[in-house]
């Protein structure tokens, strides 16, 4: 009975480990592309402190995921995105402003 206990806690244990670290290399791939679309529509230039802001977000990540420090890595990388898709909206509005001027 122990050892069944035992084995279905280390298999949850394993599984959360598992779809934990899934997440995060998800989050990775959002974050980088939310970066990438924000360079392509030339966000960078028209907002560069806030494009500067979500890459040394980024940045930081990967190196608290190098580091081990998976539970501050999620933080980081969703405040990365949300920087980068606030300058992507940002960059459409102001586009769109100065087209119809």
């Amino acid at each position: 009975m122990k050892k069944k206990i035992i084995l279905i806690l280390l298999c949850g244990f394993l599984m959360h480990c598992t779809t934990n670290s899934v997440s995060i290399h998800k989050d990775f791939v959002i974050a980088r592309v939310a970066l990438e679309r924000v360079r392509k529509i030339s966000g960078d230039k028209v907002f560069p402190k806030s494009y500067k802001e979500a890459e040394n977000l980024y940045q930081e990540a990967k190196k608290l995921f190098k580091q081990g420090e998976s539970y501050r890595v999620k933080e980081y990388l969703h405040k990365s995105i949300n920087t980068s898709e606030k300058i992507e909206f940002n960059t459409f509005y102001k586009q769109k402003k100065e087209k119809m001027l």
